[in-house]
């Protein structure tokens, strides 16, 4: 059965934080995202997963990517809006590689600012984990697979047989990370950039409407 919580609206400093975590203890964890933590102990942290103290003494790894997993998958929407499906959809069965990739990163250039840069950190830390495979058994298509939902919001209802095709097509997004999103991989130092720019623009918004 699926176990579902009420989970705070994405923001970008709180997959960070997750992201930042996860890159120093569960890269090598074998079957990351695959293997299921305790449903009630992933329910928790993924409904407390705003405070940056959430994981501190969580012991099981396996908890913590349920609760990252989980708080992508249970948004109302996906990093992808709905207007982007059937574009990206078609893009995606082109079979000249040069124009597939070409055509796949125009409309990936017009995706909004703020789901932009979500779907950036997302793809550089999911090709990341990619790398480790040896170690965690996780392939491009396992991970495209598992973050489809959280991914790509399709234009109507969801159709089981295109499943596995949404998942291709994330896969090919993690392959293709460097190409299709500008700058591509992300560093430890470019994480906090993102959390101290995030900060200053808070406080700019809080102090104008001051």
């Amino acid at each position: 059965s699926t176990i579902r919580c009420k989970v705070a609206k994405l923001a970008l400093p709180t997959l960070v934080r997750c992201i930042l975590l996860l890159r120093e203890t569960s890269l090598d964890l074998e079957g990351i995202f695959r293997v299921s933590g305790s449903s009630d102990v992933v329910k928790s942290l993924c409904a407390d997963i705003e405070n940056p103290n959430v994981f501190d003494g969580v012991l099981n790894q396996h908890n913590i990517t349920g609760a990252f997993k989980m708080y992508l998958r249970e948004q109302p929407n996906a990093i992808i809006p709905s207007r982007f499906y059937t574009p990206l959809m078609d893009a995606f069965r082109l079979t000249e590689p040069t124009e597939k990739l070409s055509k796949f990163s125009e409309i990936i250039q017009q995706i909004p600012a703020r789901r932009y840069q979500i779907l950036r950190v997302l793809m550089s830390f999911l090709y990341e984990v990619s790398t480790h495979s040896d170690e965690n058994l996780m392939t491009t298509l396992n991970l495209g697979i598992i973050f489809s939902q959280a991914t790509l919001q399709s234009d109507g209802f969801m159709n089981p047989l295109l499943v596995k095709e949404e998942g291709s097509l994330v896969s090919y997004m993690i392959e293709n990370v460097a190409t299709l999103l500008d700058p591509p991989l992300l560093t430890t130092e470019d994480y906090h950039d993102l959390l101290k720019v995030d900060a200053s623009m808070r406080r700019a918004s809080s102090a104008g409407r001051d």
